[in-house]
């Protein structure tokens, strides 16, 4: 008898068979995603949307790699990623640029309703100028968004001589309103976190118009939505130094 005849045929086993990861439990995709998306540093650091710096090769480069694979686990990654992801905005003109990068992931908004965490920032401009109406559409469509955050500077929240070029007095929590276009922020039931946070290089920034816009707009949340939901909601502000 030769000698390989007395040596085993090694048989296939089950470790030797493909792995079937698609047929994984959503839960446990989503925890090897978490781990490789940590562990790779795509989390933590927040996510900058900016037209003016950047376009969609350059958000598309800011998401994982796993986020652009087959279908149904480029939703699974994309959603888990912007869970744990802060977005932030310099310009509210950029909302209509996210919402449009983030229909790849889905139909008709399924990406955008991945959003938990969201900023809105604007530097060296004054509110006369600008405003958050477009981030406000934005808001409404994302009804996962939990927290929201607008940054401003202390001057801002003051009325201006435009003769003069100088603070003339503090402005009030409607005049405030209007100047941002916050009209409709009520109607976003789904939050649950809503920071105004501001920049006070002066240290001396009057803030009762602000205060009182934060009063004006949670009466008209739990008007809206009901004490319950009115618990949930925190309202701010944040003085950033």
């Amino acid at each position: 008898m030769s000698l390989f005849s007395l040596t085993a045929v090694p048989k296939a086993t089950a470790c030797d068979e493909p792995f079937d990861f698609v047929a994984l439990p959503l839960e446990v995709k989503e925890l090897i995603y978490k781990h490789a998306m940590f562990a790779g540093g795509h989390l933590g650091d927040g996510l900058l949307v900016s037209t003016d710096k950047f376009g969609d090769t350059e958000l598309q480069s800011s998401f994982p790699a796993i986020c652009f694979t087959n279908k149904l686990e480029r939703i699974i990654a994309s959603r888990l990623y912007l869970r744990y992801q802060t977005i932030t905005m310099y310009d509210c003109d950029d909302s209509p640029v996210l919402g449009a990068f983030l229909s790849q992931f889905g139909k008709a908004n399924e990406g955008l309703s991945g959003l938990k965490n969201v900023c809105f920032a604007y530097y060296g401009k004054s509110l006369y100028g600008f405003q958050f109406r477009k981030a406000v559409d934005l808001i409404k469509i994302c009804t996962g968004l939990k927290t929201i955050e607008f940054i401003i500077y202390s001057e801002d929240l003051y009325e201006w001589d435009e003769r003069e070029q100088i603070e003339s007095r503090p402005s009030t929590g409607t005049e405030i309103f209007k100047y941002l276009h916050l009209h409709g922020l009520a109607d976003c039931g789904h939050l649950t976190e809503v920071r105004f946070s501001v920049y006070d290089e002066s240290h001396r920034a009057e803030l009762k118009g602000l205060k009182e816009l934060i009063q004006d707009f949670s009466c008209e949340f739990l008007a809206l939505h009901g004490l319950i939901a009115s618990k949930k909601l925190d309202v701010g502000i944040h003085n950033l130094r």
